[in-house]
């Protein structure tokens, strides 16, 4: 049960952390004051794609994604997966209101596919993490109640 959980916790801030991981590099990196001026909410999502820092974001994805790996860690590619999920669906918004905004938008998802791999293979890590540490635990406990 407390497994459970943790693992909708990880998938409930999986989008959480996704969008900081890609958003802080840029309000960090790009100094420009007027970048964020006059743009509705759901474009936000859009500007901070356009100027991605890919070397940061895709640190900042791996680590998040090593992080909710550990607490959801039997549904790791999930909340990989989640972590980008805020883009996609920003994007599908902004072309109900302007279908003609995303033009390209196959190549747009794909690279949104791209962009979340390190969030997946840090996932990963970090399920295989709990599941060593557990194992050590279980381990322990056992010779605990042997002794």
């Amino acid at each position: 049960m407390k497994k459970s959980i943790s693992a909708f916790i990880a998938a409930f801030v999986a989008p959480i952390l996704g969008f900081l991981s890609v958003y802080i590099p840029v309000a960090l990196l790009k100094r420009e004051e007027h970048l964020f001026d006059g743009v509705p909410f759901y474009g936000i999502t859009r500007i901070i794609f356009d100027n991605l820092e890919f070397a940061p974001t895709i640190m900042l994805l791996f680590i998040a994604g090593c992080l909710l790996g550990y607490l959801g860690e039997r549904i790791w590619w999930l909340v990989g997966i989640l972590t980008m999920i805020a883009f996609p669906i920003s994007a599908i918004y902004e072309m109900k209101i302007s279908p003609t905004s995303h033009n390209l938008w196959p190549f747009e998802f794909a690279l949104y596919g791209v962009v979340c791999i390190p969030a997946i293979v840090g996932a990963f890590i970090g399920s295989k993490i709990y599941i060593r540490m557990a194992h050590e635990r279980k381990k322990r406990t056992k010779r605990v109640r042997h002794d």
